[in-house]
């Protein structure tokens, strides 16, 4: 589980960068922390939700969040 968050956590570092956002910018944005923005980085899991989707927003990514579970993708569910 720990490689998926770490991962989401460099996607998000992944996004921010492209965008030319420095962290501080982002956290401020999102209505954050810059500490919680290095604790998703860094893959940590109690990260909560809520602050994902705001990091999502600001960067502009906020409708990947619903294709977390898009039962479309759901290949055990399908086959069951």
């Amino acid at each position: 589980m720990k490689p998926a968050f770490e991962r989401l956590g460099q996607n998000v570092r992944n996004a921010r960068l492209r965008r030319r956002i420095t962290i501080a910018d982002l956290a401020m944005r999102a209505g954050t922390s810059p500490s919680s923005i290095a604790r998703l980085k860094r893959g940590d899991p109690g990260v909560a939700i809520g602050t994902l989707d705001d990091l999502l927003l600001v960067l502009g990514l906020l409708e990947r969040l619903a294709d977390l579970i898009d039962v479309r993708k759901d290949d055990l569910g399908l086959a069951l």
